[in-house]
């Protein structure tokens, strides 16, 4: 068998190239086709023929899975069901990208793996788990994306070689053994993309690549600040509330959120730094099982402002004096009762602040769950 290759030239009948790839795998045939790490070999998941000889030609045995690959990030779900934290985060921060991501499965059956049978399931599910990866290359998300069945596609080269990055580098290594090479020139990245599993609501690189551990690590972090104006009362309670309120859902301690990709901070707009929450606050937010005795306040600024993914304030006024400092964070900016300002409870005896911190309990409990934590 010769293998032809067809490139991909903008605008030069890439539609039709795409038309023959495509009639190709649903045909059982291999394909090997670009994208920004390196070149892969596509078969169609769902064909116990071309999943046979994709295995012999990367020698593979049979409880070896491969990494399906999807052209949405939202298609995550219809395979590897509901996604947990911090899951979620990286694929919607790592995708489209060199990332590929291990999901825990367990013994769900997802929308996509009811559509396979057992034999075929074998082929990406594996111990409960599926590696996915939703490639940032255009035209074979568009391939992906015009298919009806699933596609999984290692890298284009035999056992022991090193991964093809050009389409020359896969004629030299696998002409006669696929129907066709579609061409998309130089992969970008020109390495192998960054593999991470996420298990039990934490994640762990299995495989560097592309991506490091630091830029995994922000991805995976959803960083959230909570504002009022002194930073002693109100926010360092909604902090000491939030990390209890999720560390619950997430089923760790409040110290082990970091570990889980979630940081929770605070800043007042007075610009006070390095004071302690107050006697009243400490006791209220106890009460309810938060621990705020360690806190130390922070000034409203442009780098807290930044780094945050999330800011809830507390009163209109405060939302408007964030704004003032950045503009840009109009669309991450909010008050955390969106029926009305929560007051300062300062100068209020210990019953005040229990009422504050009551309020700022309700509150918690809507964010925890508006944020699918």
């Amino acid at each position: 068998m010769k293998t032809r290759l067809i490139k991909l030239v903008p605008g030069k009948s890439v539609g039709q190239a795409l038309k023959e790839a495509g009639q190709v795998l649903g045909a059982g045939g291999l394909v090997a086709i670009p994208t920004e790490t390196v070149y892969g070999i596509a078969a169609n998941a769902a064909d116990s023929t071309a999943i046979k000889k994709l295995r012999r030609l990367k020698e593979r045995s049979k409880s070896e899975p491969f990494t399906l690959l999807i052209a949405e990030k939202q298609q995550a779900s219809d395979y590897a069901g509901q996604l947990s934290w911090p899951g979620t985060r990286l694929a919607q921060r790592g995708w489209p990208g060199p990332l590929t991501l291990v999901f825990d499965v367990g013994k769900g059956r997802p929308a996509g793996r009811k559509k396979l049978k057992a034999e075929q399931a074998k082929n990406i599910y594996h111990r409960g788990t599926i590696g996915l990866r939703c490639p940032d290359q255009q035209e074979t998300r568009k391939l992906l994306s015009e298919l009806d069945f699933p596609v999984v596609a290692p890298s284009a080269n035999c056992k022991g070689q090193a991964p093809a990055v050009q389409a020359s580098e896969v004629l030299a290594a696998l002409d006669g053994e696929l129907e066709l090479v579609l061409d998309g020139g130089s992969c970008r990245y020109g390495r192998a993309s960054t593999v991470v599993e996420v298990k039990r609501g934490q994640y762990r690189i299995i495989r560097q690549g592309v991506l490091d551990e630091r830029i995994i690590g922000q991805m995976a972090r959803m960083r959230i600040m909570f504002v009022c104006t002194g930073n002693a009362c109100r926010s360092p309670m909604a902090v000491g509330l939030f990390e209890l309120k999720a560390a619950q859902k997430l089923g760790c301690k409040p110290e082990e959120l970091a570990q889980r990709g979630l940081e929770v901070f605070s800043s007042g707009t007075m610009g006070l730094a390095g004071c302690g929450a107050s006697a009243n606050a400490i006791e209220a937010a106890g009460e309810l099982g938060a621990q705020i005795s360690q806190h130390l306040s922070e000034g409203l600024n442009k780098e807290n402002i930044g780094r945050a993914d999330h800011i809830l304030v507390m009163t209109r006024e405060h939302l408007q004096q964030v704004l003032r400092v950045l503009p840009e964070a109009k669309n991450k900016t909010k008050c955390l009762d969106p029926r009305g300002d929560i007051s300062d409870p300062i100068g209020l005896n210990l019953q005040g602040y229990r009422q504050c911190a009551a309020r700022l309990a309700t509150s918690i409990d809507c964010l925890v769950k508006e944020l699918k934590i």
